[in-house]
């Protein structure tokens, strides 16, 4: 395990132990932790705030108070660019969970306890000017996550390789992509050379999020057709 890991799981650890949970947690992040409390000897619980949410919180006994913040503007967002501004907020990714796509409204969680620095800080995504208004979580006790599907053919399902069809690059420019860090594969800085397998997921800075299917066939003279979904 790496000296940072270590690091953050400590950091989780005494949030856990003071206020009885922690900060949302990838998926990645949610193993390490819960093999650090399993060493531990520590009970615990997972809540999601929706049924296939990709950031959880793990809690001791009370779920901790969500907030839910619908984004108000007149102006077409993305995910990438609502991503992008909470980052430039200065604040740990951990502080906020998932930003979803639901009924042509973006939503985003955050845990109460940090809900008025957003309502005061977020007030323009990229060039646009935008409002939060909040909303009863309960809402999304239904909720499904929907996504683009998208049906790529390329030679190989290496990632570098994927992403150049995928997003209509030149070999050059994802290139530079891996090497500016701005690719993430199940939530870890990727290397071009992986090889994809069914139901990863890896994320683009600017270019949004996949899931990676698999591969629904294969040419005689070698050529993948391969099913990917973006999330919305």
């Amino acid at each position: 395990m790496k000296k940072n890991d270590i690091y953050f799981n400590e950091n989780m650890y005494s949030k856990f132990k003071k206020k009885g949970y922690t900060n949302f947690l990838d998926k990645v992040e949610l193993q390490g932790f819960i093999s650090y409390l399993n060493r531990k000897k520590e009970s615990y619980f997972i809540y999601f705030v929706y049924e296939q949410a990709d950031k959880v919180i793990v809690y001791k006994e009370k779920i901790p108070s969500i907030s839910c913040f619908q984004i108000e503007t007149k102006s077409l967002l993305t995910h990438s660019s609502i991503l992008g501004s909470l980052f430039s907020l200065q604040i740990s990714p951990s502080l906020f969970g998932d930003i979803i796509l639901w009924d042509n409204h973006f939503y985003f969680f955050c845990l109460e306890e940090i809900s008025s620095y957003f309502l005061s800080s977020l007030k323009q995504i990229g060039k646009n000017k935008v409002t939060l208004k909040s909303c009863d979580i309960s809402i999304f006790s239904e909720y499904k996550r929907n996504y683009e599907e998208k049906i790529i053919s390329c030679s190989s399902i290496r990632l570098d390789t994927v992403l150049a069809h995928l997003l209509n690059l030149s070999r050059k420019s994802v290139e530079e992509l891996f090497h500016e860090k701005k690719v993430l594969l199940n939530y870890e800085i990727a290397s071009k050379t992986k090889k994809l397998k069914e139901n990863d997921i890896f994320s683009v800075r600017k270019y949004g999020k996949y899931r990676y299917i698999g591969i629904i066939k294969e040419n005689k003279k070698g050529k993948y057709y391969l099913k990917i979904e973006k999330y919305l």
